[in-house]
């Protein structure tokens, strides 16, 4: 028996876990709003490892009611270029207290705050890579989701 069951629910496919009742949506790419650039080189490594592996194994971190990317920039966009359009993604309500961000760069003010961080985002602007790092509580490990799934 798989770790992971498969059903639809509002035409999204929805893997629960048999540990923790974990839920990991699988969305639309198109749906998905970035707020950080990307590397290109990185984004051809992430290609090839997910040609490596054969199936997708860490779920993008999104805010659960705009779907903002929070975690999984070069993920997605490895994913676009392979032509997939589904992503595997574990929702967060990212006003929660518990979930908290951290600036990885020292030029940008401290008072950058979650509001901001989403208002880029749904402004069609990103930040420079790697500005922000997200602690999300009860983050899950990996994931095992055969690739055929994304398309």
């Amino acid at each position: 028996m798989s770790v992971f069951h498969m059903c639809v629910v509002d035409s999204l496919y929805v893997y629960r876990s048999l540990v923790k009742d974990m839920k990991i949506i699988l969305l639309d790419i198109s749906q998905l709003k970035t707020h950080e650039k990307t590397s290109p080189k990185r984004v051809r490594k992430v290609v090839e490892l997910i040609k490596k592996k054969g199936q997708f194994i860490k779920p993008i971190i999104v805010e659960k009611n705009t779907h903002v990317i929070l975690d999984g920039h070069h993920r997605i966009e490895a994913l676009k270029k392979l032509g997939y359009t589904r992503a595997p993604c574990f929702l967060v309500d990212y006003m929660d207290d518990e979930v908290r961000v951290y600036l990885r760069r020292k030029d940008l003010p401290m008072n950058l705050i979650k509001q901001f961080i989403l208002s880029v985002a749904l402004t069609d602007n990103s930040f420079e890579r790697k500005t922000t790092r997200h602690y999300i509580p009860d983050r899950r490990g990996k994931i095992h989701v055969a690739l055929e799934k994304l398309l």
